[in-house]
């Protein structure tokens, strides 16, 4: 086993760090033909589903047919590329045909189900927009002392622990280490470097304004 030591003072803060928020996601052509998407499409106007329905997630997302985006989870979402052409409109789009106004995720490194809800009353549902900025915010939130002490094996906390310092590396500045360092762990940091968003199936046991889903990377 590494004898690296756990210093709790760099990994827990006493403050968590605020939640990031953007704009805007990037809309820059890449090099490939998107499905058609948009108005017509089977994600424009549905009602909520019924329960048992079955769930259909946007090809944005969905890891059955390879997702439309080059993303790292432990990265800002303004970092990801597209890998098709896909326009501004598409990110306002459901997250999945029929919509819900809440989606569950899980993801097998993770303790804790991620729960992704809409960013507007106007629409009362959970848009791709809203799932990815979604999912990068839940994924910053600060790890608790008491629950990186509840990990059951040694072996994995040298590993969440390693996840982090590699994550502190990869700032470009001495600065931005320094600032990243003073954050603390995170919970991106439980998956130990498999954050390369890889789509979303959606699971079986859905309610009629919720869906389950598994969140499927690579490192």
């Amino acid at each position: 086993m590494p004898g690296k030591h756990v210093h709790f003072d760099d990994m827990f803060p006493d403050t968590p760090s605020p939640a990031y928020s953007i704009s805007s996601l990037p809309s820059t052509p890449g090099p490939a033909t998107p499905p058609p998407l948009g108005r017509g499409s089977p994600y424009d106007n549905f009602p909520l589903p019924n329960v048992g329905e079955a769930i259909y997630i946007h090809p944005i997302l969905s890891s059955a047919t390879g997702p439309l985006i080059y993303y790292d989870l432990a990265s800002l979402p303004a970092t990801m590329k597209p890998l098709a052409n896909i326009p501004a409109h598409q990110w306002n789009e459901p997250a999945t045909s029929p919509p819900v106004a809440s989606i569950r995720v899980r993801h097998p490194a993770l303790p804790w189900n991620i729960t992704i809800l809409p960013s507007s009353k106007a629409f009362p549902f959970v848009s791709v927009r809203d799932f990815i900025e979604g999912l990068y915010r839940n994924l910053r939130q600060t790890v608790l002392e008491p629950e990186y002490e509840s990990v059951p094996y040694p072996e994995l906390r040298v590993a969440i622990h390693a996840s982090f310092s590699q994550r502190v590396k990869r700032q470009a500045t001495p600065t931005a280490k320094s600032l990243e360092q003073a954050k603390g762990l995170k919970r991106v940091d439980f998956m130990q470097g498999f954050t390369i968003f890889k789509g979303i199936d959606a699971r079986e046991g859905g309610s009629v304004d919720s869906v389950v889903c598994t969140l499927h990377t690579s490192s």
